[in-house]
Protein backbone atom coordinates (compact mmCIF):
# COMPACT_ATOMS: atom_id res chain seq x y z
CA UNK A 1 0.00 0.00 0.00
CA UNK A 2 1.41 3.31 -1.40
CA UNK A 3 0.69 5.97 1.66
CA UNK A 4 1.51 10.04 1.00
CA UNK A 5 4.54 11.39 2.72
CA UNK A 6 4.80 14.27 4.88
CA UNK A 7 6.95 16.29 6.68
CA UNK A 8 10.86 16.91 5.08
CA UNK A 9 13.73 14.23 4.52
CA UNK A 10 17.08 15.18 5.26
CA UNK A 11 19.88 15.11 2.14
CA UNK A 12 23.67 15.45 4.80
CA UNK A 13 27.10 16.22 3.63
CA UNK A 14 30.23 14.85 5.41
CA UNK A 15 33.48 16.38 5.39
CA UNK A 16 36.48 15.11 7.03
CA UNK A 17 38.06 17.40 9.53
CA UNK A 18 42.00 17.91 9.69
CA UNK A 19 44.01 20.23 11.25
CA UNK A 20 44.31 23.87 11.79
CA UNK A 21 39.89 23.99 11.83
CA UNK A 22 39.45 23.29 8.29
CA UNK A 23 38.94 19.78 6.20
CA UNK A 24 40.97 17.44 4.42
CA UNK A 25 39.58 16.71 0.83
CA UNK A 26 38.23 12.63 1.01
CA UNK A 27 39.81 10.80 -1.52
CA UNK A 28 38.75 7.41 -3.19
CA UNK A 29 41.51 4.67 -4.65
CA UNK A 30 41.60 4.44 -8.43
CA UNK A 31 43.06 1.97 -10.34
CA UNK A 32 44.37 3.95 -13.13
CA UNK A 33 45.82 7.39 -11.30
CA UNK A 34 45.89 6.42 -7.54
CA UNK A 35 43.92 8.71 -6.24
CA UNK A 36 40.74 10.83 -7.05
CA UNK A 37 39.09 12.92 -5.20
CA UNK A 38 35.00 11.86 -4.47
CA UNK A 39 32.68 10.95 -1.49
CA UNK A 40 30.46 9.02 -1.51
CA UNK A 41 26.68 8.17 -1.53
CA UNK A 42 25.53 6.51 2.05
CA UNK A 43 22.05 5.85 2.66
CA UNK A 44 22.31 4.99 6.23
CA UNK A 45 24.84 2.04 4.62
CA UNK A 46 27.78 3.01 2.22
CA UNK A 47 26.50 2.46 -2.01
CA UNK A 48 29.11 2.00 -4.38
CA UNK A 49 27.82 5.43 -5.82
CA UNK A 50 30.77 8.41 -5.84
CA UNK A 51 30.29 11.94 -6.04
CA UNK A 52 32.29 14.30 -8.34
CA UNK A 53 33.39 16.35 -4.88
CA UNK A 54 35.16 15.33 -2.26
CA UNK A 55 31.99 15.23 0.82
CA UNK A 56 30.22 12.25 1.59
CA UNK A 57 26.67 12.29 0.84
CA UNK A 58 23.63 10.46 3.31
CA UNK A 59 20.26 11.08 2.41
CA UNK A 60 16.88 8.50 2.16
CA UNK A 61 17.67 7.42 -1.20
CA UNK A 62 15.45 4.62 -2.91
CA UNK A 63 17.96 1.80 -3.49
CA UNK A 64 18.29 -1.05 -5.82
CA UNK A 65 17.67 -4.82 -4.81
CA UNK A 66 21.31 -5.19 -3.30
CA UNK A 67 21.23 -1.67 -1.52
CA UNK A 68 24.83 -0.47 -3.90
CA UNK A 69 23.04 1.61 -6.37
CA UNK A 70 20.21 4.35 -6.33
CA UNK A 71 17.04 4.03 -8.38
CA UNK A 72 17.44 5.38 -11.92
CA UNK A 73 17.31 9.03 -11.51
CA UNK A 74 16.22 9.37 -14.78
CA UNK A 75 12.61 7.01 -13.90
CA UNK A 76 12.75 8.42 -10.27
CA UNK A 77 11.33 11.47 -9.37
CA UNK A 78 12.63 11.42 -5.46
CA UNK A 79 15.92 10.38 -5.80
CA UNK A 80 16.11 13.14 -9.13
CA UNK A 81 14.77 15.56 -6.47
CA UNK A 82 17.53 14.72 -3.87
CA UNK A 83 20.61 15.08 -6.24
CA UNK A 84 18.93 18.55 -7.00
CA UNK A 85 19.82 19.82 -3.46
CA UNK A 86 23.48 18.51 -3.19
CA UNK A 87 24.49 22.59 -4.28
CA UNK A 88 23.41 23.49 -1.48
CA UNK A 89 25.42 21.58 0.62
CA UNK A 90 28.59 22.92 -1.20
CA UNK A 91 27.08 26.30 -0.35
CA UNK A 92 26.78 25.13 3.69
CA UNK A 93 30.66 23.74 3.42
CA UNK A 94 31.22 27.01 2.35
CA UNK A 95 28.99 29.25 4.64
CA UNK A 96 30.65 27.03 7.50
CA UNK A 97 34.67 27.50 6.50
CA UNK A 98 33.29 31.42 6.69
CA UNK A 99 32.34 31.05 9.92
CA UNK A 100 35.42 29.22 11.19
CA UNK A 101 37.39 31.66 9.47
CA UNK A 102 39.92 29.42 7.61
CA UNK A 103 42.86 31.36 6.84
CA UNK A 104 45.61 29.33 5.39
CA UNK A 105 46.37 28.86 1.69
CA UNK A 106 45.83 25.03 2.10
CA UNK A 107 42.65 25.48 3.95
CA UNK A 108 41.46 27.70 0.55
CA UNK A 109 42.51 25.20 -1.57
CA UNK A 110 40.45 22.41 0.00
CA UNK A 111 37.53 24.27 0.23
CA UNK A 112 38.41 25.11 -3.80
CA UNK A 113 37.90 21.27 -3.91
CA UNK A 114 34.43 21.14 -3.04
CA UNK A 115 33.35 22.96 -5.89
CA UNK A 116 32.18 20.67 -8.96
CA UNK A 117 33.30 20.37 -12.31
CA UNK A 118 31.33 23.10 -14.31
CA UNK A 119 29.69 23.24 -17.51
CA UNK A 120 28.22 26.54 -18.97
CA UNK A 121 25.12 26.12 -21.13
CA UNK A 122 24.07 28.80 -23.72
CA UNK A 123 20.33 30.29 -24.31
CA UNK A 124 19.24 31.95 -27.26
CA UNK A 125 21.02 35.31 -26.36
CA UNK A 126 24.67 33.76 -25.56
CA UNK A 127 25.93 32.53 -22.01
CA UNK A 128 22.94 32.98 -19.59
CA UNK A 129 23.53 33.19 -15.24
CA UNK A 130 20.82 30.03 -15.29
CA UNK A 131 23.20 28.00 -17.45
CA UNK A 132 25.50 26.98 -14.84
CA UNK A 133 25.65 23.59 -14.35
CA UNK A 134 27.41 20.47 -13.44
CA UNK A 135 26.79 16.64 -13.83
CA UNK A 136 26.21 14.51 -10.41
CA UNK A 137 24.78 11.12 -10.72
CA UNK A 138 24.45 11.26 -14.62
CA UNK A 139 22.02 13.81 -14.17
CA UNK A 140 22.47 17.57 -14.86
CA UNK A 141 22.27 19.91 -11.87
CA UNK A 142 21.75 23.77 -11.67
CA UNK A 143 24.25 25.41 -9.19
CA UNK A 144 22.18 28.75 -9.36
CA UNK A 145 21.75 28.43 -6.00
CA UNK A 146 25.71 28.41 -5.87
CA UNK A 147 26.07 31.11 -7.61
CA UNK A 148 23.67 33.37 -5.45
CA UNK A 149 25.00 32.81 -2.38
CA UNK A 150 28.45 33.12 -4.23
CA UNK A 151 26.91 36.86 -5.09
CA UNK A 152 25.20 37.82 -1.87
CA UNK A 153 26.64 36.46 1.03
CA UNK A 154 30.27 36.76 2.27
CA UNK A 155 31.53 33.08 2.24
CA UNK A 156 34.39 33.11 -0.72
CA UNK A 157 37.71 33.44 0.93
CA UNK A 158 40.22 35.99 0.10
CA UNK A 159 43.61 35.46 0.07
Amino acid sequence: TKRGHSGQEEVSGFLKLGGEGGFTPIYRASAMSGATLGGIVHSVLPTKLRMPVPMNIQGPWLLSVDRQDVQNLGDNLWNKDLVQRLPMLVVNAFRWAATERLSSVPQYRALGKLLPMLSLGTSSGGLSASALSTEILGQNVSLDVLARAFSSERILPVL
